[in-house]
This record gives C-alpha cells, sequence and structure tokens, in this order.
C-alpha cells in the first residue's frame, strides 16, 4: 500500500506491532529479513510494556486505522478489503468524520443494557444496524456442570435493531437499550455498524462499512 501512494505527499503508513519479550527476536529476525517501506512501531521496543499504544483493537489483528490528517480516525478495516479504492476515496473526496461507540454493562439486577452512540459534525442523515448475540453453554454428556463449549446465537428479540441518529446541535446521538438474553447465556457482544454516507458505489455495491463492538461476560 505505501508503494501504491508513494507519489501522494498526503498519505502514510506506520506499523504497529504487538510483539512483547518473548516474540521480539522473532519480530527482529522479521524485519531484517524484509524491506520496509514505513516505520514500524513496537510498544514493548519503546516503553517496556507490552499493548497496543492504547489503541482499541476491536477487530483483533490484522486492523488497518484509516486516520486523517486532524488525527480523527476515519474508519477500521479489516486489510483484507480493498484499501487502495477505500483510501482513495477517502483522500480525495474528503467525507465528513463519523464515530461510531458501543458498550455492554450488566446492571445489579442482572439486564444487560446496551450504550451505543454516533457522532456526526455535519448533522449528516444516518442509519446504524445493530446486531447483538449470545453465547450459550454447552453442557457435557455426563450431566455435570462442565461445559463443551458455546453456541453463538442471535438475540431474535431485540426491537429497533436499525438507529436513525437524530443530532444535537453537537452533532452527537446515544441511546440506551435493553438486552433481553437468555437466563443461561455467559456472555454477550453487540456490533453497531453502518455505510459511509457516498461510499456505496465502492466495493461492488457493498460501501465502506464501519463497526463499533463489545464484549460482555455475564455474572450470575
Amino acid at each position: 500500500m505505501a508503494a501504491h501512494f508513494a507519489e501522494r505527499s498526503d498519505f502514510a503508513v506506520v506499523s504497529l506491532s504487538l510483539d512483547n519479550q518473548y516474540t521480539m527476536d522473532t519480530l527482529h529476525e522479521f524485519l531484517a529479513g524484509h524491506s520496509f517501506a514505513y516505520p514500524v512501531l513496537c510498544q514493548y521496543a519503546d516503553t517496556g510494556s507490552s499493548g497496543s499504544y492504547g489503541w482499541e483493537l476491536e477487530r483483533g489483528i490484522p486492523t488497518a486505522f484509516i486516520i486523517d490528517p486532524q488525527g480523527v480516525i476515519r474508519a477500521e478495516l479489516y486489510p483484507e478489503i480493498e484499501l487502495a479504492e477505500t483510501l482513495t476515496w477517502l483522500m480525495d473526496e474528503a467525507p465528513s468524520p463519523v464515530a461510531l461507540a458501543a458498550q455492554l454493562c450488566q446492571e445489579a439486577n442482572g439486564e444487560v443494557l446496551a450504550r451505543v452512540s454516533l457522532t456526526s459534525p455535519t448533522h449528516q442523515h444516518l442509519e446504524a444496524t445493530l446486531s447483538v448475540t449470545q453465547l450459550i453453554p454447552q453442557p457435557v454428556e455426563d450431566g455435570s456442570d462442565q461445559r463443551s463449549g458455546y453456541d453463538i446465537l442471535p438475540v431474535v428479540e431485540l426491537d429497533g435493531n436499525t438507529l436513525m441518529a437524530c443530532f444535537s446541535e453537537f452533532g452527537d446521538y446515544s441511546t440506551e437499550l435493553k438486552i433481553p438474553v437468555a437466563p443461561d447465556a455467559a456472555g454477550v457482544r453487540i456490533r453497531l455498524s453502518l455505510r459511509l454516507p457516498g461510499s456505496e458505489t465502492l466495493h461492488d455495491g457493498q460501501g465502506i462499512v464501519v463497526e463499533a463492538t463489545d464484549f460482555l461476560w455475564l455474572g450470575k
């Protein structure tokens, strides 16, 4: 990707390694055996502690963050998608930034709540989709309390899984939803996603989808 946009002065690539004290030798060997045209950062090498410089890697690794010159994250994407097309659109069209947030919590009475928010400084029309799945323990066949794994099932009773954002004067919208999980659910995952306005023609009509996710282990 760095080579693809090498002639553009408004683009740069920075790689972030999550290696720690146990894998630094492997990282050094890998870097020595490959040529990189961009910097590779490693928090452990810089600070002596492992991590991701405070980045929340909700998608796991690898993840690509698209950051504009003002430091605003425009998109968090899987590198497997057509990044060149995405980056060209983001740099040339300069769409208004959109931010998503999703958080799960469990109240003292056991209820599970989802707090979601969207931010659009330009108050543009946004339609986000909310999906929730739950982990249901699979008991072993001998009838003991042991678990053989989990079933991942949707929360089908969830109402209003499409959010139409009505922004305040500051361009933010937030709401809180009760999540009707099963009594034996062990965990809940929430995903808030939307397609960036104006990107509908990209990626064979799929557009650029940005997401915010959260996971919560449930206490009984």
